[in-house]
Formats: C-alpha cells, structure tokens, sequence
C-alpha cells in the first residue's frame, strides 16, 4: 500500500475488486489490496462496500467502506451469486442477466429478450455505458432508429424523454434505467454527422459486446 502525493496522470483506479484481477506478473506477486488492508487493520470487519455512482450530471458519488447506505436506493435489496470465470476463478462481479426490455412514453413493457434468455454480465463501474451481445443490440437500435457511423451510436435526443429499459436478473430483481441515462449528449462531437436524419443528436449508452466475448468469454453490463 503506497500513499501517492504527485502524478502526471488525472484519472485513477481504485482497486477493490477480486485478488485474483490484480494486475500481477504472477501469482505469487499477488497484494493485499486497499479492502484487505481495511479488514487487516480492523477498519471494517467484511470486504462490503456500497457504491453510489449518483446521475450524469452530478460531479460526485459516494462509497460506503463495510456497509450498505439505506438512503441510497429504493425498493428491495436483492442478492445475487457472483459466478466464477472459464478457470474456476473469481476475477470480476459476474451474474446473469435474465431479461430486457423498454418502456414507451405510453404503454405496457415490450421485451426485447425472449424467455430462455440468459448471459453472464459484468458489473463494472469504471465505464458509462453498457455492452450487451450484439445480437440484442442490433435489435435495440433497430427499436431506437440508430445511426452508427464510423462505430458511433447516434440518437435522436427525443427517445431520452420517454420511459425506461428494463433489466432483469436471475435473482429476480428488476432494474429500471431511465432513458436519461442510456442516452445523452456525453460523446457526442461539437460537429456531428450532417447525413443524419435529426438534428438534436444524442449517442446511445449500449454499445455491442463482441470485444468483450473475445477478451473475458462473456459480456458486460457496465
């Protein structure tokens, strides 16, 4: 554990995952990272924390070290098991999504997903969007109307007005997302394609997984 007092670098990562992601050359390189150390020096007495990434247009969140924030969601607290990698390892926060599907500004919830579906996710908060099988993304911005060009997602700004996207685990726990907060203008150039067929352009948070398929074997919600 190093305490760190200049850098040339403006962004960071707090590592507080899995020992066995630790970037090491070897196994036997392995650290106690920053939640062993709490729990070696008695700062808290379980490797739990709850974190609090707040909306986009917030410039904080908050963690809570040994402990779950009540104040901070609504609802019922769900638990959920976290699935080991190809190895048998536990590297990442891997669980099953279960089910997708929207909401329109009027109506019922139209699913995206069929009823057998399931893929493993990573939950990981170190990005702002969301990689999800291509498949099923194709299949969303066919619903949305997306434009990719040159890989970008673009959006008509006016879907981030209507409802919400549904995720579901195997838990049995509901997500509710707003569109607000899959799509936004966060991305978007200050000059932005021209050959579009809108002019309040926004980009879409939900981007295909394939990279990850052949990186991590499985996708990520992130």
């Amino acid at each position: 554990m190093g305490l760190v007092t200049d850098t040339t670098i403006n962004t960071g990562i707090m590592g507080i995952g899995y020992d066995n992601n630790e970037a090491v050359t070897n196994t036997s390189n392995q650290y106690q990272n920053f939640m062993d150390e709490m729990v070696r020096n008695d700062l808290t007495n379980t490797k739990l924390y709850s974190l609090w990434l707040n909306d986009l247009d917030s410039s904080a969140g908050s963690i809570l070290f040994g402990g779950i924030d009540t104040e901070k969601y609504y609802g019922t607290l769900y638990s959920m098991p976290i699935h080991p990698d190809s190895t048998g390892q536990y590297t990442a926060f891997t669980v099953y999504l279960t089910s997708i599907s929207f909401t329109p500004q009027a109506g019922s919830a139209i699913p995206i997903t069929n009823s057998s579906f399931t893929t493993p996710v990573v939950l990981e908060s170190s990005t702002t969007v969301i990689y999800l099988p291509d498949a099923i993304v194709d299949n969303i911005y066919s619903l949305f109307n997306v434009s990719v060009i040159n890989t970008n997602p673009y959006i008509d700004c006016k879907y981030s007005n209507s409802s919400y996207m549904s995720f579901g685990f195997e838990s049995g726990s509901v997500i509710n997302v707003p569109y607000t907060e899959i799509i936004n203008k966060l991305g978007v150039p200050s000059q932005p394609p021209t050959n579009l067929n809108f002019s309040d352009v926004c980009v879409m948070g939900i981007l295909g997984g394939g990279w990850v398929l052949s990186k991590h074997t499985s996708p990520g919600i992130k």
